[in-house]
Formats: C-alpha cells, sequence, structure tokens
C-alpha cells in the first residue's frame, strides 16, 4: 500500500483522473431503436461502451411520426361515427 500512496491523496486522484481521460474516445451512435441506457459493442481492438446521453443540450430528440396522427385522426373519426351511429339507431327504432 505505501508504494501507491508515495503522493499525497488529492495528487493521485487527479493524475488518475487524468490517465482515464486520456483513454476515453468520444463516438456518438444515432440509433432507430432502443437499446437501453447503456450497451456494449465488439470492436476491432476489444468492445466500446456506449450510453444513452439525455442532457439538455444534444440528448435524445424523438421525432414524431406523421402516420401515427393518421392513424389517431382515423381512430377518432371511427369513435365518432360509432358513437354517432348508436344514437341514431336509438332513435330510428323507438
Amino acid at each position: 500500500m505505501a508504494q501507491f500512496c508515495q503522493k499525497k491523496p488529492a495528487e493521485y486522484t487527479r493524475t488518475k483522473k487524468l490517465e482515464i481521460g486520456k483513454r476515453k474516445s468520444p463516438n456518438t451512435l444515432l440509433l432507430t431503436s432502443y437499446k437501453g441506457e447503456s450497451f456494449v459493442t465488439e470492436t476491432e481492438g476489444g468492445r466500446r461502451l456506449y450510453y444513452l446521453n439525455n442532457d439538455d443540450d444534444g440528448g435524445v430528440k424523438q421525432i414524431p411520426d406523421i402516420r401515427n396522427l393518421y392513424i389517431k385522426v382515423i381512430g377518432l373519426f371511427l369513435l365518432c361515427s360509432g358513437v354517432f351511429g348508436f344514437v341514431l339507431e336509438q332513435k330510428l327504432f323507438k
């Protein structure tokens, strides 16, 4: 333990953070499907950990698909026409 603590704790922590920081290599993936908060992929030199960046300055942005809007409009139309048909049927057969 003495060989590791020759430096002051604050200096040792700072040098370790610098060593780890040099190993980081930022890379961005844009995916069409959700793979979880973090996932690992195999690369030529080993493995790479990706994590979900959910910051305000450029994290995940969801773009709504226009087809979902069409489905909602059709569903609302069918619901309203069903209710209208039920009311009309009750009035016609009384």
